[in-house]
């Protein structure tokens, strides 16, 4: 027999003791009540899909699981207007009779449920065979566990409330300039919960930032009225600011953290319950089989679904952080934004639950008459149109790099490569990143536009485009700096040319990696004929007849390198602060918009460079007003590679944030590019104003025809190339 202490007494841990012993009866548990939740909680929030398999999971250890109160109706308040979302979005368990027959529950099994005096904590654990921490103290039990944690700038309050103007309810107050932000849930009849939440600056203006919760709740009965429509405040905890605690560790000895992953979430997020309770099954099954591979696997496993939720949380804090970037949304771009905005749900998510709502947004994107009887497109087939060029949808295939030409001269193997995935359906099919010099080349197999035989060799891709698809082309211009002269990537990463390199450039004598040279510091003179290149190979562009050229300030190359502070240690007035990193780069698109007149022109760039002292987003965002009145168009947003050692923070959707900011805080078009796996995605980032424009690296790569496939999957018309035209009502099964 194991005698097993779990410490805390929320949902997860009466679940995990029931699991416990209903796998192994004799196991002894005991649920240990540690401290006072003084916050008001009268019930727990469940997302849509935890609502339909919550029964399920209580069902294995309940004889009779409590009912779920189902949100039939979300209303989102924006600027005097009402936003209805009919459908059910989620739901709540009343946390007075769920608790009651949980505990009523364990006691049935014979589990001990008894209070610690904190003197005595240490102690008594001591006795046990394993201790399950529920959402551990970070004071208390830090030691234990290590806790990665950050502040934020938003602080919030919780009330306990009668009435909700719907099942749920956002709504957006605005006082001068301060934003508050309301959301809440109803539990059942006569209760429901309310969350209000700002940044520090907004509660000190209006001068609640030291005051009493009574103070602050006569202040929000009043500014929220709309949302509590009648009801009022029966109880109210503390205004506090909000922080993630991330635990390094989920596993110190014989001690477990259980709920760990809520403490990664702010107390709104709908997904604590959840990860909570599958915590809980979880270790419930690796205690019970007592094995080290077993335990180990849990602190693998939950740690993965932590750094996914915490993740989820961090979007969430930076929308609230950033809403002034949202307000002046309409009222139904903004309720999606909004409904959207940690990324967990999509468009195709609230397609199909909320159809109605969806069906408006969608008629909103593409421009049409509120109520007209005809079908929106999807987000994705809304043309978009930049300085006169019309893509007649938004999907990109983003520039990728074949290393297979020959001193820069593309080949039929471009011709079949780029001519294969315009033929797929995108609406701008870019070309891979081509050099403006030979001295720029990332390999010997990369592609160039700096002799005038490249100029003939790209004319032979682009006409196949123009003639036999609707797609457009664009060009994306680079010179490789400090990671140039490297052998192709199937000969080893980072490393020079089998057959020996060429001298780099760089904005300061440091090398990439260890494996690489140093680059050579750039005079005045070189800048110079850099600056020449890039502006001959546009003008060269034009020739050739490319739609749209970008300019590659990402990823380490050359004009990323003398933007990071991390590559650029110059003194000149090319090295310094960032208006003096930024010059080179500015003189390059100068140049290339002079030779470049009329058609658009895009940049890409690393939001972030992921290293500590290296680029940061305020400062990306900064660099990207100074784009935008150079004359750039649009702005690719990528992150990180400037550096060899960096910690990305990776994922679905892991660069749309950076796009998101970068084109609400600048007002510029972007596209966006990173994990990008499905349409409801992308309809998503459409209509929610995230980017304009969606570009798949390697999704492209695996399926050429995505776009048509998306397209057929949405029911929407997409025009095929003639030839192609049979295929269009011919479906491909799966023999058995």
């Amino acid at each position: 027999m194991q005698h097993i202490a779990c410490v805390g007494t929320g949902p997860a841990s009466f679940v995990f003791a029931l699991a416990v012993k209903r796998t192994a009866i004799s196991n002894a548990v005991t649920i240990i009540r540690q401290g006072v939740d003084n916050e008001p909680n009268p019930g727990f929030a469940l997302s849509d899909n935890q609502r339909r398999n919550i029964r399920g999971r209580l069902e294995s250890v309940l004889e009779t699981p409590q009912p779920l109160y189902r949100w039939q109706r979300t209303d989102v308040i924006h600027r005097g207007a009402t936003t209805t979302v009919d459908g059910e979005l989620g739901g709540a368990l009343e946390r007075a009779r769920l608790m009651g027959t949980l505990e009523q529950a364990a006691l049935d099994h014979n589990c001990t449920v008894r209070q610690i005096n904190s003197a005595d904590f240490d102690r008594e654990l001591a006795s046990f065979d394993f201790v399950v921490h529920e959402e551990a103290d970070v004071a208390l039990d830090g030691a234990h566990f290590e806790y990665d944690i950050a502040h934020r700038r938003v602080h919030g309050i919780c009330f306990a409330v009668t009435q909700l103007a719907s099942d749920r309810v956002l709504e957006v107050v605005e006082r001068e300039n301060s934003l508050f932000f309301g959301h809440g849930f109803s539990v059942g009849e006569g209760q429901a919960r309310f969350f209000v939440e700002a940044n520090a600056d907004a509660w000190l203006r209006e001068g609640l930032l030291d005051e009493k919760p009574d103070v602050i709740s006569a202040y929000m009965s009043d500014a929220f009225s709309r949302s509590l429509i009648g009801g009022t405040i029966r109880s109210s905890g503390q205004l506090s600011q909000i922080y993630s605690a991330i635990p390094r560790r989920w596993r110190s000895g014989n001690r477990f953290l259980l709920g760990g992953t809520a403490k990664a979430a702010h107390r709104s997020f709908l997904y604590r319950t959840e990860l909570s309770l599958d915590d809980a099954f979880e270790l419930a099954a690796a205690i019970t089989d007592g094995s080290e591979q077993s335990l180990d696997r849990y602190e693998r496993s939950r740690r993965a679904v932590a750094a996914s939720a915490a993740r989820a949380s961090d979007l969430e804090m930076d929308w609230l952080e950033n809403l002034h970037r949202y307000v002046n949304f309409s009222p139904s771009a903004f309720a999606f934004n909004a409904l959207t905005r940690s990324l967990r749900v999509n468009h195709r998510d609230l397609e199909k639950t909320a159809p109605a709502f969806v069906h408006r947004v969608d008629q909103e994107f593409a421009g049409m008459p509120t109520g007209s009887n005809q079908a929106p497109p999807p987000p994705m087939f809304v043309p978009f149109t930049l300085r006169g060029l019309k893509l007649e949808n938004r999907i990109v295939v983003s520039p990728m790099c074949m290393y297979q030409a020959d001193d820069g001269t593309v080949n039929d193997f471009h011709l079949v490569h780029l001519g294969s995935r315009a033929v797929g359906g995108a609406g701008l099919v870019f070309a891979e990143m081509t050099n403006v010099s030979a001295e720029g080349r990332i390999s010997p197999g990369c592609a160039g536009m700096y002799k005038r035989e490249h100029v003939q060799a790209w004319s032979k891709v682009v006409e196949y485009v123009h003639r036999h698809t609707s797609a457009k082309v664009a060009i994306q211009l680079a010179h490789a700096g400090r990671r140039a002269s490297t052998a192709l990537p199937w000969q080893g990463q980072n490393i020079p040319p089998p057959e020996g390199g060429w001298e780099t450039l760089g904005p300061s004598a440091i090398s990439f990696c260890d494996t690489l040279p140093a680059p050579r510091e750039m005079s005045h003179k070189d800048i110079a004929r850099v600056v020449a290149d890039f502006a001959r190979a546009a003008q060269w562009s034009d020739e050739v007849g490319f739609d749209l050229v970008e300019l590659h300030m990402a990823h380490g190359y050359l004009l990323s390198t003398f933007l990071s502070p991390l590559s650029n240690r110059r003194s000149d007035e090319f090295g310094g602060n960032l208006a003096n990193r930024a010059r080179f780069p500015l003189e390059v698109v100068r140049a290339v918009r002079a030779a470049w007149p009329t058609k658009p022109l895009s940049v890409r760039v690393s939001a972030v460079d992921w290293s500590p002292g290296g680029t940061t987003l305020e400062q990306m965002i900064e660099f990207s007003g100074m784009l935008k009145e150079a004359g750039v168009d649009i702005i690719d947003v990528s992150t990180g590679n400037v550096v060899n050692v960096r910690r990305p923070t990776t994922g679905r959707l892991f660069q749309t944030p950076f796009s998101d900011q970068i084109r609400n805080q600048v007002k510029i078009p972007t596209m966006t590019v990173g994990k990008i796996t499905s349409y409801g995605d992308i309809n998503s980032i459409l209509a929610a104003g995230r980017a304009d424009l969606c570009l798949l690296a390697k999704g492209h790569l695996r399926k050429p025809y995505f776009t048509r496939d998306a397209a057929e999957a949405q029911g929407y018309d997409l025009p095929w190339p003639r030839s192609y035209k049979s295929a269009k009502e011919f479906s491909l099964r799966n023999e058995n």
